[in-house]
């Protein structure tokens, strides 16, 4: 069964590395990619890929919505991370 986890409790904060991470060290994260849709910031960028690494995610698997280089890496991903972000951008990726 898949899931959509909805908080506004994010990556960056403690409560939602604690939700988000208790639902998803329910799978196998072995090669899994995760899609970060994020808008850089040099305070959140480190924490929130620091948190996916904690979850399981190997570091070359964690890619940023700023620095993706094709649509392949978008529907390649087997999980999809949402934070802050210009909403409109977000969705015209998706």
């Amino acid at each position: 069964m898949n899931k959509l986890i909805l908080t506004s409790k994010g990556l960056t904060t403690g409560i939602g590395r604690d939700l988000i991470g208790a639902e998803i060290r329910k799978f196998d994260l072995s090669g899994r990619r995760i899609f970060v849709f994020h808008e850089p910031n040099m305070f959140t960028d480190a924490p929130i890929r620091e948190a996916c690494i904690n979850m399981g995610f190997e570091e070359c698997n964690i890619i940023f919505s700023s620095k993706y280089n094709n649509v392949e890496d978008i529907v390649n991903c087997d999980f999809y991370y949402v934070g802050e972000g210009n909403t409109f951008e977000i969705l015209s990726i998706m």
